[in-house]
């Protein structure tokens, strides 16, 4: 029989434990999310198992990795029309979970072009990040009744 996991707990103490360090290596807008939004701390729960420590680290580093790439800072209006028209990176339709599945054409990866390389990165980034929002409403919507 499966040990039952007190979600809610493990949210607060995680939540607790990174509020308490030096929050400056980390964006403000993410330190907002994890002071306010209880799924965006269990989603970190959840992906270490609900392992207290590996889910602080994996937050912690994570957090610093956004900040140093400005993630917070990505939008679509950052990218040439090129590589939003034509399709290296898109989404199409849905995983058997209801998650959404990003395609990355490798076909069209140019491996000299750093300059090309760098803002395929800030793609990738920015529609990771939207494809995680977009995983937890529709999880939301789904479950909803």
């Amino acid at each position: 029989m499966e040990d039952q996991v007190d979600e809610e707990s493990l949210v607060i103490q995680l939540r607790t434990a990174f509020l308490q360090q030096n929050l400056e290596p980390f964006d403000s807008r993410d330190v907002s999310k994890i002071r306010n939004d209880d799924r965006a701390v269990l989603a970190y729960l959840k992906n270490s198992r609900f392992n207290l420590e590996k889910s602080f680290n994996m937050m912690t580093e994570s957090l610093k990795w956004r900040k140093s790439f400005g993630v917070n800072d990505i939008t679509k209006s950052s990218f040439t029309d090129e590589l939003l028209t034509d399709p290296y990176l898109y989404f199409k339709g849905y995983g058997k979970h209801g998650e959404p599945l990003l395609v990355w054409d490798v076909r069209r990866h140019k491996k000299s072009n750093t300059a090309h390389n760098a803002e395929m990165k800030k793609l990738l980034a920015l529609l990771l990040d939207e494809g995680k929002e977009e995983r937890i409403t529709r999880k939301l919507l789904c479950c909803s009744t």
